[in-house]
C-alpha cells in the first residue's frame, strides 16, 4: 500500500527593468506500508522531500550583474513498525532492559523473537529515523570590462545530517 502526495510553485516578479526576483518551492510525501508475515505486524516507510529557492538579479549597470540566491532543502526519512509511537510494548508490558536505549519512541512496539528455520515474529527490528537540512546562500557578481570578464561570488552551505538507527 502506498500513498504519495506532491506539489510544486513558484514564483516570478519584475520589480523594475533592473531587479527580479523569483522562488520556487517544492514540497513531496510518500508513505508505503509493507506488511509482514503476521496481521498487524509490518513497516511503514515515510519520506518527505521539501525544498524552497528565492533568488535575485540584479542590472548594477550595463556592465555589472549580481544575483544572490537562497535555497534550502529538506529530507526526513523514517522506516518504523506499525506499533513505533503507540504502543510501548517492551516498556509498559515486558520491560527487557536495553532494547530502547535512546528513548525515542520510534522503537516502541514488539521486539522481534525468531528461531533458526522459522518466520520471525514482533516487529521491525532496524528502526531507521533521518532528519536533513542543507541551507545554501550564494551571491555572484558579473563585471565586463572591456574584452574582459570577471566573475566573483562566494558560496556558504550548512549541511545538518541527524540520523538515528540502521538502514
Amino acid at each position: 500500500q502506498a500513498n504519495t502526495d506532491q506539489s510544486l510553485g513558484r514564483g516570478d516578479f519584475v520589480q523594475s527593468d533592473a531587479i527580479s526576483w523569483y522562488g520556487r518551492f517544492s514540497w513531496a510525501k510518500d508513505r508505503e506500508y509493507q506488511p509482514a508475515a503476521f496481521q498487524g505486524l509490518g513497516t511503514w516507510t515515510n519520506s518527505r522531500p521539501d525544498q524552497a529557492l528565492v533568488g535575485n538579479t540584479w542590472v548594477v549597470s550595463p556592465s555589472i550583474v549580481n544575483t544572490a540566491r537562497f535555497g534550502w532543502s529538506r529530507f526526513d526519512n523514517t522506516i518504523v513498525g506499525t506499533h513505533s509511537y503507540t504502543e510501548d510494548i517492551n516498556g509498559e508490558l515486558l520491560q527487557i532492559s536495553g532494547l530502547n536505549l535512546s528513548g525515542n519512541s520510534a522503537f516502541w512496539g514488539l521486539p522481534n523473537f525468531g528461531i533458526t528455520g522459522y518466520t520471525g515474529f514482533g516487529d521491525r527490528a532496524n528502526i531507521y529515523l533521518t532528519h536533513n537540512n542543507i541551507w545554501e546562500v550564494t551571491n555572484d557578481l558579473s563585471w565586463v570590462l572591456g574584452k574582459h570578464v570577471m566573475k566573483m561570488g562566494f558560496t556558504s552551505k550548512r549541511i545538518n545530517y541527524n540520523q538515528l538507527g540502521n538502514q
